[in-house]
């Protein structure tokens, strides 16, 4: 009994009125992420209805409160003026963003460019693609030209490294099919078209042609052995590398003014690089002693044993001792 009347004493409300004000303060507590100005009016007028009147709160303390909260929400808004504006700038940038995705419940790398932003809920989010990226998901932004420039720099840096240098090309036509063969030592280089052109010998060598970078010739001028067919075997012969050519999409090694077929042109000036030098094959051990054309294929000559092996070259290449 006492326990009622000391509340009772204490609220200035009748118990239905108690009761009805505690229901508007349960239902006033709804989520809410973001405590904006009149929320936060709201709980101090609640607050100041509801407090002890026999031991009620200083106004000082609710002026302090709303001096807090002015400064709380100028700094709120500051951040989201500088979130948009930093979401806008991100337009057409390329960016990588690490983003939670609430299908698969994991996190996802996101790459792309920025074609739009959109606010969400008060949040700027990143169009990318058919993705929307909320732009605090971002870890890192790229100036699509400025990437293009340091790349453009990079490729014709390393062009101009290839002055003096020797170089194999095949060169192409419109539909990409092979026209020409080209070894040489490259002796200027010049842009044509947005084009690295490289000048060898007198020819003029696109960058993408090439297949190859040497510091000395790798096929002409070089010795082959080469076997064609004679009645039930074959016939060896040999000469000297002084061109290759051409016809019909097939490469033709021309040795002493003979065209001998060959299917794997950089295997070539490869097995080149293997002769003297002992390679590994079927468990075995030998020295490369020669390279050998033989139904347009290129085999090397091993000896091991004192006995000597035509073996294709792929089954040795990658087996240097």
């Amino acid at each position: 009994m006492s326990d009622m009347i000391s509340s009772m004493l204490w609220s200035p409300y009748s118990a239905t009125e108690s009761n009805a004000a505690r229901e508007e303060m349960i239902i006033s507590r709804n989520p809410n992420s973001q405590l904006d100005k009149n929320a936060f009016l709201q709980l101090l007028i609640t607050q100041m209805r509801y407090q002890d009147p026999l031991n009620p709160v200083d106004d000082k303390e609710f002026l302090a409160q709303m001096a807090q909260f002015s400064a709380l929400e100028q700094m709120q808004n500051m951040n989201a003026t500088y979130a948009k504006s930093q979401a806008y700038s991100m337009i057409g940038k390329n960016i990588v963003a690490e983003t939670y995705n609430s299908m698969t419940y994991t996190l996802e790398e996101v790459r792309g460019t920025v074609t739009g932003v959109i606010i969400k809920n008060g949040e700027p989010v990143l169009e990318i693609g058919d993705r929307d990226v909320p732009v605090t998901d971002v870890v890192s932004v790229y100036d699509p030209f400025q990437m293009s420039n340091i790349y453009t720099s990079l490729v014709t840096s390393q062009n101009m490294a290839l002055i003096g240098k020797f170089i194999q090309a095949i060169t192409v036509d419109s539909q990409f099919n092979p026209t020409g063969f080209v070894e040489g030592r490259v002796d200027s280089v010049r842009f044509s078209g947005g084009q690295t052109v490289l000048m060898v010998g007198g020819k003029e060598v696109y960058a993408p042609e090439v297949i190859s970078i040497s510091d000395d010739l790798q096929i002409i001028g070089k010795p082959v052995a080469y076997m064609t067919p004679s009645g039930d075997d074959y016939a060896e012969a040999s000469g000297i590398i002084t061109d290759v050519k051409f016809v019909d999409k097939s490469a033709y090694l021309v040795v002493d003014g003979k065209d001998i077929k060959i299917d794997m042109i950089n295997y070539i000036s490869e097995a080149f690089i293997y002769i003297g030098r002992q390679v590994t094959y079927e468990g075995a051990t030998g020295t490369v002693a020669d390279v050998v054309i033989k139904d347009a294929t290129t085999f090397v000559k091993v000896i091991a044993n004192d006995t000597a092996e035509l073996v294709p070259f792929n089954k040795v290449r990658g087996t240097l001792k």
